[in-house]
């Protein structure tokens, strides 16, 4: 920016000269500030994380209940169809 303003030269004058300088500075204060890490948001990210953790977790509880429940099921049925296959055998 500096650069760009130095075809003014010597118009551009003393005060506009320090204006520039105290903006640039705080432009640079303002970027180095905002590169350092905010407590506050990383205690957000590793409890965000932890959330998800623990609801990926409990899914997977749910989907390894839901596969037995599923199996159980099955069994069941298999010994029905063969029950039932076994006393058609026996009637005819």
């Amino acid at each position: 920016m500096r650069q760009a303003l130095s075809v003014l030269g010597p118009a551009m004058g003393d005060a506009a000269n320090s204006m520039l300088g105290d903006l640039t500075s705080k432009y640079e204060g303002a970027l180095n500030e905002s590169a350092r890490p905010d407590p506050m948001l990383e205690e957000r990210k590793r409890s965000i994380g932890e959330g998800i953790r623990s609801i990926e977790g409990k899914l997977k509880a749910i989907q390894d209940n839901s596969e037995a429940v599923y199996r159980q099921i099955c069994d069941k049925h298999k010994q029905v169809i063969d029950k039932l296959d076994t006393l058609t055998k026996q009637k005819t």
